[in-house]
């Protein structure tokens, strides 16, 4: 039998007497496999084209982590990712077609940070939805430099039945860890703030926070988790550490030579870590 197909049925008995003439038929019967939920992290744009099945859709975003700093400046480190869900319901037994966008981490850079990317997918529109009744926005994370304390400004501009914010990167004082990436159960942790402080871990469920580098060391990188990435951990005298996948944030550094723990960057100046990109996780039922 196919997912999503109807079938009637005829049956009849057996016995020592024989078998019985056929009875039926029953009412069309509508059988369903399970979801098949599929995770997408290729950053950019794409669709997905559904044949004949089910008619519902749940759409889950998690946007890009943003990109941390590397001068000795108390603007604040990157911030984790929003994520946000939507289920579709009511779609087109014969198949329809989901449209996305994969949000990119921001750069980290021995100026200000940028910030992460959006990520966003849409049922029969190939453009960002504006109603949760079509699909979901999650918002990327504030570069530093330009991030304020907070990152609530999130939850307003993603789109979603269920919406979490990333963790602000850490702001009282130089060289922080970057925010956390929201989850899918929860929102990201912001890193606290000092010189060389860790990174704040992603939602319940998701990656940890990279280590603190202090004065010797680079931060180390946050966690990767596929439902959160955690903050890159800040450093004194070093680098700051990339953002963990999906969505979280790079940390702060400063120095005079040295490379992220897994970036490529040199610079007198040093460089804050890179934010981790977003992704995209669907389910057809």
């Amino acid at each position: 039998m196919s997912s999503g197909v109807g079938y009637t049925f005829y049956v009849s008995a057996t016995n020592t007497a024989g078998t019985s003439a056929l009875a039926g038929p029953s009412s069309p019967s509508v059988t369903y496999t399970a979801p098949s939920t599929v995770v997408i992290t290729t950053v950019g744009a794409g669709n997905v084209v559904f044949g004949a099945g089910g008619t519902t859709l749940v759409i889950e975003c998690w946007g890009g982590g943003g990109g941390s700093m590397g001068q000795d400046s108390q603007t604040g480190a990157g911030a984790g990712g929003a994520y946000a869900k939507t289920t579709v319901t009511g779609l087109s037994s014969a198949g329809f077609t989901l449209y996305y966008s994969v949000g990119a981490g921001g750069t980290g850079s021995s100026g200000s940070g940028t910030a992460g990317g959006s990520t966003w997918g849409r049922v029969g529109t190939n453009a960002q939805p504006t109603s949760v009744t079509d699909g979901a926005l999650a918002v990327g994370g504030n570069g530093s430099g330009v991030a304020g304390p907070n990152n609530s400004t999130q939850s307003a501009s993603s789109i979603g039945q269920t919406k979490c914010i990333g963790g602000a990167g850490g702001y009282n004082g130089p060289e922080n860890g970057g925010g956390g990436s929201a989850s899918s159960l929860g929102n990201g942790s912001s890193a606290t703030g000092g010189q060389g402080t860790a990174g704040g871990a992603s939602g319940t469920g998701g990656g940890a926070g990279g280590s603190a580098g202090g004065t010797a060391n680079s931060g180390g990188d946050g966690i990767s988790n596929v439902e959160g990435g955690g903050g890159g951990g800040g450093s004194y005298n070093n680098q700051g550490g990339n953002g963990g996948l999906p969505g979280g944030a790079g940390g702060m550094g400063w120095s005079t030579g040295g490379t992220p723990t897994s970036g490529v960057n040199t610079n007198p100046h040093g460089y804050g870590g890179n934010g981790g990109r977003g992704q995209l996780r669907y389910a057809r039922s």
